[in-house]
């Protein structure tokens, strides 16, 4: 079940209108609604979409595992999800892949906690850790783009290396804006002749 629910999303995000618009809303919703695309409306579908996969996750947890409802069933699924689908980068093979790490987490914590005596604790501890190290990966991802726009417009200087002229490269296309040539300074003079 779980392999035909990654081949939907997969179909569902990759391969049809709403999967596109869903995505498009994702990178950037105010480019999205530039495009024609209701940014609104689409997130909450994709909370929808979403719920439906989580909804698909109870029902097999209910039925299969409990054979019944009782207030408290999940022991934190949810939180789960949220972090497999970070570690996965929203990909379906990454979302595969980090389901199954998280799976060992949960089953070697408990194996862990009966043979060695070591706490289960333990493997809260490296969840978190790896949901560290991917939300400073994004941290400073974000921190570097938003910083390099302002070393490159200034007056023309070499980002990092002030006082040397740096050449933009011509920007492509039929739309493209043409600019102004900057000046470059001339080579310097080797040995005082002119």
């Amino acid at each position: 079940l779980a392999a035909l629910a990654v081949v939907a999303f997969w179909f569902i995000l990759f391969r049809t209108t709403l999967g596109y618009e869903l995505r498009a809303v994702g990178l950037g919703p105010r480019a999205a609604a530039q495009a024609g695309i209701d940014p609104k409306s689409r997130m909450v579908l994709g909370m929808f979409v979403a719920g439906g996969f989580a909804g698909l996750a109870g029902m097999v947890q209910v039925s299969g595992v409990f054979q019944r409802v009782y207030d408290g069933f999940s022991a934190g699924y949810g939180f789960d999800a949220i972090a497999v689908a970070l570690l996965g980068k929203n990909s379906p093979i990454g979302i595969v892949f980090a389901a199954l790490l998280f799976g060992a987490f949960a089953r070697g914590g408990t194996i862990m906690q009966s043979n060695a005596h070591i706490s289960s604790n333990l493997v809260a501890v490296i969840e978190a850790l790896v949901l560290f190290v991917i939300a400073a990966e994004t941290i400073l991802r974000e921190l570097a783009r938003r910083g390099r726009p302002a070393a490159e417009d200034s007056e023309g200087d070499h980002p990092g290396r002030p006082g040397i002229a740096c050449r933009r490269r011509p920007a492509r296309g039929p739309r493209a804006r043409r600019r102004p040539a900057q000046p470059v300074a001339p080579p310097p003079r080797i040995g005082g002749r002119a």
